[in-house]
């Protein structure tokens, strides 16, 4: 599947549940994979 198919199919199956469903680019240089780890580094690094 593409990746607009399958946010289409997850977002869709999740509609009822408080989960947001996405896709990103991380720095204009990580792809989707990397949003929720790269977000997790940003955030330690904060503290």
């Amino acid at each position: 599947a593409l990746d607009d198919e399958l946010m289409r199919t997850v977002g869709e199956a999740l509609r009822g549940i408080p989960i947001v469903v996405g896709r990103a680019n991380i720095d204009g240089v990580h792809g989707p994979r990397f949003a929720v780890a790269r977000g997790l580094v940003a955030m330690y690094a904060r503290q």
